[in-house]
């Protein structure tokens, strides 16, 4: 398996459906997960502690500013 220790993945509808099969197999992988969608999270999903979560939808014009604003608080370093 790939090693993605200190790396960050976003994941967009990624509690769901092949997005969560997306987001487990990056966790599994080593890598923090920012997930974006606009349902709240399962439980589990919620409590692992490399994932992260914003409740958006990306097809409203203000969603992608507000990713981009918890990336610059969670994604360390950041390049913006």
């Amino acid at each position: 398996m790939i090693n993605l220790d200190n790396k960050l993945a976003i994941v967009t509808g990624g509690g769901r459906g092949i997005g969560r099969g997306i987001s487990e197999q990056l966790l599994k992988a080593g890598a923090r997960v920012l997930i974006a969608q606009r349902q709240p999270l399962d439980d589990e999903l919620n409590s692992h502690p490399g994932v992260s979560f914003i409740q958006a939808d990306l097809l409203q014009q203000q969603a992608p500013m507000k990713l981009r604003q918890l990336l610059k608080i969670w994604a360390v370093p950041t390049y913006w």
